[in-house]
């Protein structure tokens, strides 16, 4: 049903009006027939571009993900107003009378009821780390010592600044974590999981993403969400968002969702990746070991460094005003979301009980059928003249020259 519903919008060739903003489906680089949906564990993500100019993002929740309208429209208006937070601050819960009839605009009664819950929001500057880590793990892209401590210092301002608010993201992570390639300044998306003391916490709800989520989390095996929903939520995170920062190079582990490391040896507190981190930090950025080791080895999410500690750490080392060259004047640095699919990476989802394939079926977007036009090989080439035919006289299946066949590519 999603598929036809959005299908339908797009051969249409028209924009639709929602919430008084006439938007248009963004299309597939590579299938201009398709709709640019970006499917990830809570939800799915329909990509738009605006008559002005603006890129929004439409979020769909899959099938008993959804937290619900009041928690939604909470969590806007108790996140701090910040630029790096637009995607959480600046959005609106959509409802079948947010799409409107205006001439020239697309309608359908079926898009209207799809649209019902969907979260419309504007789509952030820049790309993510786990974007950033392939070009860095790829050798194509060098960050230096200033820019990692740059990212490090914006990050940990993100969080002190949600935790000044009452609030904690809870599920920081290299997917999550957007870098503006202009500023080198950091951007958060994703805030549907977000603690506050005002909120309930919902029923389907995160506890963090598989390679940044604290081993205190699980309990008989199982993940407990109730362990992060408090103000120092992030913490964990943001120490190893902050490390893979500061230490993630060529050739460096490639763990779930971009980022390098590997969930089980976090459990274990123990790993080859573990002390790859170590070493480097020992060797570069020795003031840093200490705040890694403290949240490796803490039992509760208060037991973590704080984002006051990486931010004396940076400023110990760099200083509070110095500003690094942009990404964008860097050579060879042009990463998108095509990279990581040549690299045959899957996103993980976020961690939490993973749900039934019945549930998942509304929110799952189906490929395209594609005609495939398929070559036929030639007759048994590869039959051996001893095999038939006495000696001197060509066997009936003798196998053609390489020169006789046609090149099945051309």
């Amino acid at each position: 049903m999603p598929h036809e519903v959005l299908t339908s919008w797009l051969r249409s060739g028209k924009p639709a009006r929602l919430n008084g903003t006439c938007v248009q489906l963004a299309t597939h680089p590579m299938m201009r027939s398709e709709p640019i949906v970006v499917a990830r564990g809570q939800a799915g993500a329909v990509m738009l571009s605006a008559q002005d100019g603006t890129r929004w993002v439409l979020k769909k929740f899959h099938q008993g993900r959804w937290p619900g309208k009041s928690y939604v429209r909470g969590v806007g208006a108790l996140l701090p107003r910040h630029d790096s937070l637009l995607s959480g601050t600046n959005r609106h819960v959509l409802s079948t009378d947010d799409l409107k009839k205006a001439p020239g605009c697309y309608f359908s009664r079926e898009l209207a009821a799809w649209l019902d819950g969907t979260i419309l929001m504007p789509r952030v500057a820049g790309v993510d780390w786990a974007t950033v880590a392939d070009g860095v793990r790829d050798g194509n892209l060098n960050l230096q010592r200033d820019q990692r401590l740059r990212l490090c210092r914006n990050l940990a301002e993100l969080v002190r600044l949600l935790e000044a608010s009452g609030c904690a993201h809870r599920d920081i992570s290299s997917g999550n974590v957007f870098i503006d390639t202009a500023t080198w300044g950091v951007i958060l998306i994703d805030f549907d999981s977000v603690y506050h003391a005002s909120l309930r916490m919902p029923d389907a709800t995160t506890c963090g993403t598989e390679g940044y989520t604290a081993p205190f989390v699980w309990q008989n095996g199982r993940p407990r969400p109730s362990v992060t929903w408090c103000a120092h939520g992030d913490r964990y995170s943001l120490a190893l968002v902050s490390t893979e920062f500061l230490v993630l190079d060529r050739g460096a582990p490639l763990g779930a969702e971009g980022g390098m490391f590997d969930q089980e040896q976090l459990r274990t507190r123990g790993g080859a990746t573990l002390h790859l981190a170590r070493d480097r930090l020992r060797s570069e950025y020795a003031d840093a070991l200490p705040l890694f080791e403290a949240a490796i080895n803490s039992r509760s999410c208060s037991d973590c460094p704080a984002p006051d500690d990486w931010l004396r750490f940076c400023d110990a080392v760099i200083g509070p005003a110095a500003e690094p060259p942009v990404l964008s004047a860097l050579e060879g640095t042009q990463p998108d979301d095509f990279t990581r699919i040549l690299q045959r990476r899957i996103p993980a989802a976020p961690v939490w009980p993973a749900p039934s394939l019945d549930d998942l079926a509304d929110g799952m977007v189906g490929l395209p059928n594609v005609s495939q036009t398929l070559t036929p090989l030639p007759d048994d080439p590869w039959v051996s003249s001893a095999l038939s035919g006495p000696a001197g006289q060509q066997p009936q299946n003798a196998a053609p020259s390489l020169e006789s066949l046609e090149d099945p590519w051309q």
